[in-house]
């Protein structure tokens, strides 16, 4: 998959902190015990959302919104970002997105998209 990076910085206006689990020791079953940790925090552009799916759970109905978050190549260089992190939205009260992709770019551009969305769960 090919992804545009041309982006006008300016629109660089979100202020995005991406987190990474960490295992911090086992619970009462022997499961893993994840704290999330920061990864980086930064400025990027986020391309709106669309509603793509209705979840029907016991707190009602929930849309997921899907997103495209535009981030400084450098940052993904330097922090190497995966699906098992998660981003806070930080200007958009702490709203928890779940990194579904981030397509092989080749770093052609400045900028790296970075595929998320949110609706279903606490990352």
């Amino acid at each position: 998959m090919s992804v545009v990076s041309r982006r006008d910085p300016r629109s660089f206006n979100q202020r995005l902190r991406f987190e990474r689990p960490k295992v911090i020791g086992q619970n009462d079953t022997g499961s893993p015990d994840e704290k999330w940790t920061r990864l980086f925090s930064c400025w990027a552009a986020v391309d709106g959302t669309r509603a793509s799916e209705r979840y029907v759970g016991g707190e009602g109905m929930r849309s997921i919104g899907d997103y495209t978050v535009w981030i400084y190549a450098r940052l993904f260089v330097r922090f190497r970002p995966t699906p098992k992190d998660r981003i806070v939205w930080e200007s958009n009260r702490g709203l928890i997105l779940n990194i579904l992709d981030i397509p092989d770019q080749q770093l052609s551009g400045q900028f790296v998209a970075v595929f998320a969305n949110s609706g279903l769960n606490e990352g």
